[in-house]
């Protein structure tokens, strides 16, 4: 049995992709204890296990691994299990509130069933132990040596690798909040029960809160160099050590969550919180929005790109509170610190003012050392002139706290206001250079001209209007004057892309922030630097791919963030795949990546 459990994470895997909605989802959450750790809840097997093998056939998956085919039967069959199971049910994989630390993991499996006695029958050696049954698991095709005991609960075969929990059917796990709506509108569905893991968690936090903070102390206070940085130090540590101690007192689950459709796979991670904590009112006050969150962007191919808005007055406050214990420390140390103090309020300030910003990194074609590989476009939105101001003093604390560290690189940052004017708009250059003529210094100043190109880390920004300040990096002055057009008029056609819009419509629609991640351009433009510089990778990749979308927003007094992944770019991730193993001298034989 324990090998069986070893196995677990790659059972876990494959029954992911078999998820989809049913109706009888309370059923199985019944028999699930009230203090679980962490339920895996899985919806009706049969639905999602043909919309699995569907999309495994579009990405062509099937020719390599025929399992894939029917990862529900490839599951059972590993097992030896080919009688007595409900593949239109719900089924669950339990962490109990048991030993953690035991000789066997306090784990409980809820397989639906529509013959127990059949079920049961899957195994030669089963035999009858009270009102339980014991046999051997098969596991890729070897025994277990360890026990397993099952026993009939209703519409369930319960599993587990001690008697113990078994002996009394649990009374029900009953979830609030994010999670029951995760539950009740998800394929698949992880919950992570803090209001029972909290408190463990807490003394082991509190347990080892003084070692850790000696351990700081030690390895500080040994160096004369770093010595007088030991007090701030301590300081952010326990104000980490804090912030885990707020989250564990205040959270009360956890969920990360699967859907599977046509157009691709969406996964969401939530953290919700009591309603009455400081995390739980705090997040509940912070609104997002459905409006659109790419206007201004210029048109050009991409490898990155989003935008959002900001947490307002609450995440203001948020973040006062968490640097109040850095700062009063900060206000008792020496000269050498300011930088640091500088750089915080650089941050409230900016923060202050900030309304929102939207950015793109665009793919870069020119040759390498000729032209930057880094070419950004942000327009911000706020009090333009201290935004500026702002940008500019963080800049300096930056380069003045670097020069705190030893044996490092020292940066250097040139600005030139009015060094071009585009359009009519006049820009203030800013210069990062790397000071120093050897060792390090020498290595960072050759990477530097790798990435940005001859003029170095160079970037402008402008005031547009009271309220937008443009900034690039990287660009010449005809994509400047591109970008300094599209900011004016507010264009848009980025989020009017057909696949972008695919991307949009599979993530919340209210958010604070939404981002793109074009992996299919990404692997075009390492394609292309890789033949300039002698090495071609004979890979054809689809063009005009969707790109990753990933948002992040509040919901109600929880913290969530989404992924959507298209179906298209797996597939064409898959044949890069089997293009790169081939010239690698691969087989692509079926059975296996």
């Amino acid at each position: 049995m324990k090998r069986f459990f070893r196995q677990m994470p790659f059972c876990v895997a494959v029954s992911v992709m078999t998820l989809w909605v049913t109706a009888n989802q309370a059923q199985v959450l019944d028999l699930v204890p009230s203090d679980a750790l962490v339920v895996f809840r899985i919806k009706n097997l049969t639905e999602v296990n043909d919309k699995a093998a569907a999309l495994a056939k579009q990405w062509g998956l099937v020719e390599m691994a025929p399992q894939a085919a029917d990862p529900l039967g490839a599951l059972l069959e590993s097992g030896g299990i080919t009688k007595g199971v409900d593949r239109n049910a719900d089924a669950a994989i339990v962490l109990t509130n048991g030993d953690l630390d035991g000789a066997q993991p306090p784990l409980l499996i809820l397989v639906p069933v529509t013959d127990y006695a059949a079920f049961i029958g899957n195994f030669a050696d089963a035999k009858k132990d009270g009102e339980m049954d014991v046999f051997t698991m098969t596991v890729k095709g070897e025994k277990d040596k360890e026990a397993t005991y099952a026993m009939n609960w209703g519409k369930y075969a319960a599993i587990a690798p001690t008697k113990e929990l078994l002996a009394k059917k649990p009374d029900g796990f009953k979830p609030t909040g994010v999670a029951a709506k995760e539950l009740a509108g998800k394929d698949a569905v992880t919950i992570v029960n803090f209001l029972v893991l909290g408190p463990k968690l807490d003394k082991l936090l509190k347990d080892k809160k003084e070692t850790i903070l000696g351990e700081v102390e030690k390895n500080f206070t040994k160096d004369e160099k770093t010595a007088k940085y030991a007090p701030l130090i301590k300081a952010v540590v326990m104000q980490g050590l804090a912030m885990g101690e707020e989250f564990l007192a205040d959270s009360t689950s956890a969920t990360l969550s699967f859907n599977l459709n046509k157009e691709g796979i969406a996964t969401s991670i939530l953290a919700d919180f009591k309603g009455d904590s400081y995390l739980g009112k705090s997040f509940a006050a912070i609104k997002g929005t459905d409006a659109p969150m790419l206007a201004g962007l210029p048109d050009a191919k991409y490898l990155f790109f989003g935008g959002g808005t900001t947490a307002g007055d609450e995440g203001a406050k948020m973040l006062a509170d968490l640097l109040k214990p850095i700062e009063a420390q900060l206000a008792t140390s020496g000269d050498e610190l300011k930088p640091i103090v500088k750089m915080l309020e650089s941050v409230k300030q900016l923060m202050a003012v900030n309304k929102g910003q939207v950015i793109g990194l665009i793919a870069p074609t020119g040759a390498l050392g000729a032209s930057s590989l880094i070419q950004s476009v942000t327009i911000t939105k706020g009090d333009a002139k201290v935004l500026v101001a702002g940008q500019q003093q963080m800049l300096e604390a930056q380069q003045q706290l670097m020069a705190l560290i030893p044996n490092q690189p020292q940066t250097k940052t040139v600005f030139t206001p009015n060094a071009k004017t585009i359009d009519g708009i006049s820009f203030t250059q800013f210069t990062t250079e790397i000071t120093g003529n050897e060792g390090t210094a020498a290595q960072a100043k050759q990477m530097m001209t790798m990435m940005y190109g001859p003029a170095g880390a160079t970037g402008y920004n402008a005031v547009l209007d009271d309220q937008h300040l443009l900034t690039v990096l990287g660009l010449d002055d005809a994509m400047i004057g591109t970008a300094i057009k599209a900011a004016k008029e507010n264009n848009d056609s980025l989020s009017k892309q057909p696949n972008v819009q695919m991307v949009t419509r599979n993530l919340p629609a209210t958010r604070l922030g939404v981002f793109y991640f074009d992996l299919g351009q990404f692997v075009t433009t390492g394609t292309n630097y890789a033949k300039m510089m002698g090495m071609p990778i004979p890979v054809n990749i689809k063009p005009d791919l969707a790109p990753i979308g990933i948002a992040i927003g509040t919901d109600g007094p929880a913290v969530r963030e989404d992924i959507f992944i298209p179906a298209d770019l797996i597939e064409a991730m898959v044949t890069t795949t089997i293009q790169l193993k081939m010239m690698g001298g691969g087989q692509g034989k079926p059975g296996g990546l």
